[in-house]
């Protein structure tokens, strides 16, 4: 039995735990104790000079038990963090692209159904194919349309959007529009087209799970997409 042990044991008050573990060496010093032995005392002297790394370290396992509990628990909060703010990046990325998607579909449904046929008969022009036009109100509703089917697929309320049509056959320009994201600022663009184009701004919220907790459990996404009817090669100009 190394005396140091005994000693320690005495030194940090784990009488209970030692007797388990060494019950004859229990015994034997609680004899010493009895017949008024300083052995003990010497030792616990002797333990007070010893270098550190001479204690063993099985008298501390509930200690570093403890430690390591705590530590574990850390981590596991750490990693359910960085769970969440996976999660939440993925969402907002996926869903803006979807809305991209959403609204360059509609814009091309818009130039699709909203051609002006009769403009063409008869022709505006002659020296070449007669350019193309849109019809403004046909061109919106078939945008308008598409983009509400979509979004009740998708399962989204409180959208907003705005559906801007250039009919003319060179196109043109409407200043402020498309209104830029927030954080961009409160200036709004100016969106031209050298041909009839359908424009489609939407803007819709997305759930969000971390960000919920510091208060922002929906964040706003906001997507631009156009498109416009290509000429035929050589048509004449009105």
């Amino acid at each position: 039995m190394n005396p140091r042990y005994v000693a320690l044991v005495l030194y940090h008050s784990e009488w209970l735990e030692f007797q388990q573990m060494f019950p004859e060496a229990a015994r034997y010093l609680r004899k010493k104790i009895a017949t008024g032995s300083t052995e003990v005392d010497n030792l616990v002297k002797d333990l007070i000079t010893t270098p550190s790394d001479c204690v063993s370290p099985g008298l501390f396992r509930q200690k570093e038990r403890g430690q390591v509990a705590v530590l574990g628990a850390v981590l596991i909060m750490l990693f359910i963090l960085l769970a969440a703010a996976v999660v939440d990046v993925y969402a907002l990325l996926e869903a803006r692209n979807w809305g991209y998607q959403a609204a360059q579909q509609a814009a091309l449904a818009g130039i699709s159904n909203g051609r002006d046929w009769a403009s063409l008969n008869p022709p505006p022009c002659t020296g070449g194919p007669a350019p193309i036009r849109l019809a403004s109100s046909t061109a919106q509703s078939a945008a308008v349309n598409l983009l509400q089917q979509e979004m009740t697929l998708r399962g989204i309320s409180g959208y907003t959007y705005d559906v801007r049509v250039l009919p003319d056959y060179n196109g043109g320009s409407i200043p402020g529009y498309p209104p830029l994201p927030i954080r961009l600022g409160a200036g709004r663009g100016n969106w031209s087209s050298g041909e009839p184009a359908v424009g489609v701004y939407l803007s819709f919220p997305v759930s969000t799970f971390l960000l919920s907790f510091v208060g922002r459990p929906t964040v706003q996404i906001n997507v631009f997409a156009s498109a416009g009817v290509h000429q035929p090669e050589g048509a004449c100009t009105p």
